[in-house]
């Protein structure tokens, strides 16, 4: 399994077409299927695309590269953040901890 990479200077993604620069023919173009999912990202698509053969399936595949959001949308109020320890069972941020030894006993039983 391998891919070829693509950018702006040598692919175009439109879509319902791709348009990809190949050694042996030049640039060709070719129809593509895409999911009403991608379709309602496809503004989002930048200029990078992967072109991925799946020798089991005999299928291309393109893989696009699109611009994610960074930020999310929604605020988080309260995060707490848990550490998981051999010590103790857990330390959270607030700094409780939560020991092993009611584990511990539980587990003999």
């Amino acid at each position: 399994m391998g891919a070829i990479q693509y950018d702006q200077r040598n692919s175009k993604v439109r879509i319902d077409e791709v348009s990809l620069m190949t050694l042996n023919k030049g640039r060709i173009k070719l129809r593509t299927r895409i999911g009403n999912y991608q379709k309602l990202r496809f503004r989002r698509v930048k200029g990078q695309c992967d072109l991925y053969y799946d020798k089991r399936t005999k299928t291309f595949y393109l893989i696009v590269v699109v611009d994610a959001a960074e930020q999310s949308q929604y605020d988080h109020v309260e995060v707490l953040g848990v550490d998981m320890g051999i010590e103790n069972i857990a330390t959270d941020s607030d700094n409780q901890i939560f020991e092993s030894s009611k584990v511990e006993q539980l587990i003999r039983k």
